[in-house]
C-alpha cells in the first residue's frame, strides 16, 4: 500500500469498526481471523513483551499476548514492512479502541519496538 499518514488514519479508523455501513464488523472479522500458526522463531515482534503466539490471517500478522499474572490473552492485529527503504508498523487493539500507524522514511532499528512502547504509553494514560 502507497499512501500518505492521514490516509492511513482513515483505513485505521475504518478498521476499528468506525465505519460499520462501509465496512461491516463480520468483514473485519474475517480479516483478522487467524489462519495459519507462523513458528517463525527470529521475528521482532516475538521479543514484545508477554508475547504469546502469533498467526497470519488475511495479510495480517494476529498476535495474542498473555498476562502471566492473570493468564489473560489480548490480540493484538499488526502489519509491519519495509520496501524501498521506507518502513511502516501498524497496529490495532479492537479491544480497547487503540490503532497505532508508524511510517519512517529510511531504516531504523526503532521499528521493531515502537509498537509496543507506544502501546505501552497509550495504555499507562487510560488507566
Amino acid at each position: 500500500m502507497n499512501a500518505s499518514i492521514e490516509d492511513m488514519s482513515k483505513v485505521m479508523r475504518l478498521l476499528l469498526g468506525n465505519f460499520p455501513s462501509t465496512l461491516a464488523d463480520s468483514t473485519i472479522s474475517i480479516l483478522t481471523t487467524p489462519i495459519i500458526d507462523t513458528k517463525v522463531k527470529y521475528r521482532y515482534y516475538k521479543k514484545w513483551e508477554n508475547f504469546d503466539k502469533s498467526y497470519y490471517g488475511y495479510g495480517w500478522r494476529i498476535h495474542t499476548f498473555k498476562d502471566p499474572t492473570t493468564g489473560v490473552s489480548d490480540t493484538l492485529i499488526h502489519h509491519g514492512g519495509q520496501v524501498n527503504n521506507y518502513r511502516s508498523e501498524i497496529a490495532i487493539d479492537r479491544k480497547n479502541g487503540i490503532a497505532i500507524c508508524v511510517l519512517f522514511n529510511s531504516y531504523t532499528p526503532l521499528a521493531n519496538t515502537v509498537i509496543p512502547k507506544l502501546l505501552e504509553i497509550v495504555k499507562a494514560i487510560h488507566k
